[in-house]
């Protein structure tokens, strides 16, 4: 609460101190840039689909020593693919002297360009952060006062899109990134993740299944038992082996979902992201709700399936061309209130959407009949791009 305040308050005297000292946005001289400071304040999806910007800022800047100041569990999304020259870490418990103490130590680094691409949690933390830390040139999202050089968010543009082309507008000339987020995972790290799984890959189709995601956005989850249901079915019909994946805050999530099973199926929990990133490399196939790990499932090159309730996915869907979404065309979505906020008598957005419906979407993707799908060698086979 008295962050919040104290944000507004900064906010509030940047756009006055706009109005009365009203000046055009300094003119960024790209060859003048030789320090640049990443700032990133939230969860593994939302850096997934921050990579292109990433992408962006190292193909536009070979020469510029670039920082970041991060979250642990999104500096791990990135897998040591990015040659940064100083890393610091950012806790969101951080309170507001420890945020203003790494502001701090981060403004003696005098950096010529600082960047905040498309995330709306933690924005308002990152505005902050910017404006402490005082970089000659400060990128940022429009309607945040903080910084020197806006853009605008794009509604129904998807973020990875949006934060692969945020540079486009303050420098000229080509500026490379890739159409995707990429994780590069070694064949030797997904052998070892079936071992540590306990797997031994025989031919049968492994499929990954992240029931959950943070404690805060458990809205967004489908329900437990059509889980429990749909693992069921694939099992069945597909002979299929499920993994159910647990995070730190779906504690016996996977259990209740077991519980209410027919057959048996694997659960995994309290595994590093590295490892965890790993085993869904492993996988043939990823179901998941709207979460995090869908995103890093996209990002191994692993197909697909979201099952999305009251948010966007043409904002913040998983984000490929292995990607599939199961989700219903409701008047009222997408929306973003939380649990107990809902406009309607139920959650139909995800309450509608029947285990058997996720089931037949699976099968028509990989285009086989149900009674000869785990014939196939390969789910590589199975899907169109």
């Amino acid at each position: 609460m008295i962050k919040n305040t104290l944000y507004k308050m900064i906010a509030v005297y940047c756009a006055i101190y706009r109005i009365f000292f009203k000046k055009e946005p300094l003119k960024i001289n790209a060859s003048d840039i030789k320090k640049v400071l990443i700032i990133f304040t939230h969860g593994i999806g939302d850096m997934c689909m921050f990579m292109p910007a990433l992408d962006m800022v190292f193909s536009r800047f070979p020469h510029a020593q670039i920082d970041i100041l991060t979250t642990p569990s999104a500096l791990t999304v990135l897998n040591n693919q990015y040659a940064f020259g100083k890393i610091k870490f950012l806790h969101l418990q951080n309170s507001l002297r420890e945020q203003k103490q790494i502001a701090e130590e981060l403004r003696k680094e005098h950096y010529d360009l600082s960047l905040v691409g498309v995330v709306s949690p933690g924005i308002e933390d990152a505005a902050f952060l910017s404006w402490q830390i005082k970089a000659k040139y400060r990128i940022g999202p429009k309607n945040r006062p903080v910084y020197t050089h806006t853009f605008h968010i794009k509604e129904g543009v998807h973020d990875a899109v949006q934060n692969g082309t945020i540079l486009r507008q303050f420098f000229h000339g080509e500026i490379n990134f890739k159409d995707r987020p990429k994780i590069h995972i070694a064949d030797e790290q997904k052998k070892a993740a079936l071992n540590e799984m306990g797997i031994n890959d025989g031919g049968k189709y492994i499929i990954g299944i992240h029931p959950g995601g943070l404690e805060v956005d458990k809205y967004r989850r489908w329900p437990e038992e059509n889980f429990a249901q749909l693992a069921d079915l694939l099992i069945e019909s597909c002979q299929a082996r499920i993994v159910f994946f647990e995070g730190p805050e779906e504690y016996l999530l996977a259990d209740r979902i077991c519980a209410k099973m027919q057959h048996k199926a694997l659960i995994i929990r309290g595994k590093p992201l590295k490892s965890v990133m790993e085993m869904i490399k492993a996988c043939h196939l990823f179901i998941s709700s709207d979460s995090g790990l869908g995103h890093i499932a996209a990002a191994v090159d692993v197909p697909v399936l979201a099952i999305f309730g009251p948010a966007d996915p043409r904002r913040t869907s998983p984000f490929g061309n292995k990607v599939w979404i199961v989700r219903k065309d409701l008047k009222c979505s997408p929306c973003y209130h939380k649990t107990g906020y809902c406009t309607q008598i139920k959650r139909y957005c995800l309450e509608d959407i029947s285990s058997n419906e996720v089931f037949q979407r699976i099968l028509k993707i990989m285009k086989v009949k149900e009674d000869r799908f785990y014939e196939k060698k390969s789910f590589s086979q199975l899907y169109s791009a």
